[in-house]
């Protein structure tokens, strides 16, 4: 802990006779040393913890060492002078607390919070004058929001005089991220989806990890985990190809299980210079300026060539939440958040042989975003700057960009997808979707509007639950769809949901009384020997349906259908079933996969 000094003769102007040197001073170990040298007179300390009753005089030296407590104290000084005929009453309000004590429950705050102006703000002291003596935050909790500070301090020490808070800062600011947000326990659930190319054709052989488990996509690019332990809270998945930026999904389990889709975007190869000139490289709305002789290979400075690979993911595009990294949640300086993205883009750079480069220490690469013409009138001066935490899964507010004419200007450290974001408190929407039997409908794609334009979906699962995170206080529409091979029908009305002021809101959706008829299609698929599968799914119309314990369903409108079950067997062969098709539930019985 770095020794953080301050004067505070200005504020005991009228004790200054009696003082050459006055000064509060946080030492090793977090206790807090007050310390009184050269005082004219006989030094007596007193403490007390309400600053009404003191105790009988603690030292009597022109030292103290006030404790690691979590306790606030208060301590005052008495000086007795032969040629002051008094003592002088000097009390200070403070707390010195071991923040390396786990026990201590850390919270964090905004200067905003506090009833004061800022009189002056350093890197390891603020002054403030308060209006109120209330100020509601205790030593060891996390500020931030000084001067655009983009990483939290640790209040170490405090002293309230008059109106007057001196707050004592660490040396070392705290990346926010070093405080992730706490997802609840482990639970066990399954987890299925299919990743996808920029073509929208399946991508085989990539590998998906959640946790420490990881399987590869099969020839459609479909992945099964059947049993696999995620946070209860929120988790993701992580999905690596050669020649594609890293994809990561997030989702919120669910008891029956999650289904996802992932969309993997190419490492676009958009600028090739020499890292010792540097280089100004655009890409569609990005303008980004790299700096001479900015680059390391593996920690040590590099020279030769750089190759820039970056894309641009825009939020008005079909495709966006499939693309995104995570989900638009966040890490906002220890409170989770719900997102609203103006823009997001990735960046990646490479020597000419593929291996990754970083911007060196200490530099900074500018980075311009043109924003769309409508937007320009409503967009604000400043907007925060989140980056994709890949070991969590989430974003993490860790900068501001400034508005210059058309533009947003932010200087970049690090490279790795980011993102342009409003911050808003989070609301768990989520419900059931039910067909015309009454029963749950899986397969549906619910989408989710905001009054912002800005959209999400889920996909139900066999028990017709989907659900996602939302901001609170904005209005959403939501409306469930599911895809026959002429294009997604619509399996319910337009359902508008008020702003949300709770932290949850559930509601049921159920078809609309003229909807188009979705006749149903359920099935079994059995192994040679009539063993349901599990690691099996089907395809129809250029959808897939999962089995569950052995049981598929799908809904189509066609008079005749066909299907294929699909194992993740290699050894397994599937053949194209033909159904006809009657109104109602379309029992194919069971489906025998022969091995070979």
């Amino acid at each position: 802990m770095k020794h953080l000094l301050f004067s505070i003769l200005s504020i005991l102007s009228s004790a200054s006779i009696l003082f050459s040197q006055n000064r509060a001073e946080c030492i090793l170990g977090d206790t807090l040393q007050l310390n009184l040298n050269n005082a004219r007179g006989f030094v007596f300390w007193e403490e007390s913890e309400d600053s009404l009753s003191w105790n009988f005089s603690l030292d009597s030296s022109s030292n103290y060492i006030l404790q690691p407590s979590a306790q606030e104290k208060w301590v005052r000084a008495k000086i007795e002078e032969e040629n002051c005929p008094t003592y002088y009453e000097s009390p200070f309000r403070i707390v010195a607390i071991d923040t390396t004590e786990a026990n201590y429950t850390r919270s964090s705050l905004s200067v905003s919070q506090i009833d004061g102006q800022i009189i002056s703000a350093a890197e390891d002291q603020i002054i403030m004058e308060l209006n109120s003596a209330d100020f509601g935050f205790h030593a060891g909790d996390y500020l931030y929001g000084i001067s655009g500070q983009e990483y939290l301090i640790s209040i170490d020490a405090f002293i309230l005089h008059q109106s007057l808070l001196y707050l004592f800062l660490s040396e070392t600011s705290i990346p926010v991220y070093s405080i992730p947000l706490n997802f609840g326990s482990l639970i066990s659930t399954k987890v299925r989806g299919y990743v996808l190319n920029e073509k929208g054709s399946g991508i085989f052989g990539a590998k998906v990890k959640i946790g420490n488990d990881s399987v590869y996509t099969d020839a459609k690019g479909v992945f099964q985990f059947n049993s696999v332990q995620v946070h209860e809270g929120y988790d993701f998945v992580k999905i690596t190809k050669p020649t594609y930026f890293d994809g990561f999904k997030g989702f919120i389990p669910k008891e029956a299980g999650n289904e996802l889709i992932i969309s993997m975007l190419p490492e676009t190869s958009v600028g090739f210079f020499s890292s010792a000139a540097g280089a100004v490289v655009e890409f569609n709305n990005y303008q980004v300026d790299f700096p001479a002789n900015a680059f390391t290979l593996n920690g040590n400075p590099y020279s030769g060539f750089v190759s820039v690979r970056m894309q641009e993911l825009n939020p008005d595009s079909s495709n966006f939440r499939q693309s995104m990294p995570g989900a638009l949640i966040g890490n906002y300086f220890g409170d989770y958040k719900s997102l609203l993205s103006l823009g997001m883009f990735s960046i990646e750079l490479r020597t000419n042989i593929g291996q990754k480069l970083e911007i060196a220490d200490g530099l900074t690469v500018n980075v311009s975003y043109t924003l769309n013409p409508e937007m320009v009138q409503s967009a604000p001066d400043s907007i925060d700057l989140w980056s994709f935490d890949e070991s969590n899964g989430y974003w993490v507010c860790e900068g501001i960009a400034t508005k210059v004419d058309n533009k947003y200007v932010a200087a970049f450290s690090h490279f790795s997808f980011w993102n342009y974001d409003f911050p808003f408190p989070p609301a768990y929407l989520h419900g059931l979707v039910f067909n015309s039997s009454g029963e749950p409908f899986s397969g549906a794609t619910v989408q989710i509007i905001s009054n912002q334009l800005q959209s999400g979906y889920d996909i139900t699962n066999s028990s017709g639950a989907f659900g996602g995170m939302v901001p609170k206080n904005m209005e959403f529409t939501v409306q469930a769809f599911y895809y026959t091979g002429d294009g997604y029908q619509q399996v319910s009305d337009v359902i508008v949901i008020p702003p949300i002021l709770s932290d949850t809101f559930y509601i049921v959706i159920n078809p609309p009384p003229q909807a188009e008829v979705m006749n149903q299609v359920i099935g079994t698929a059995v192994d040679c020997d009539l063993v349901p599968l599990t690691d099996a799914y089907v395809i129809h119309n250029g959808n897939i349906s999962y089995l569950n314990d052995g049981s598929f369903s799908f809904y189509t409108t066609s008079p005749l259908d066909s299907f294929k079950l699909v194992s993740a067997n290699p050894t397994v062969i599937g053949q194209w079933n033909m159904i006809t098709i009657n109104e109602g539930i379309n029992d194919a019985g069971s489906i025998q996969l022969l091995q070979w």
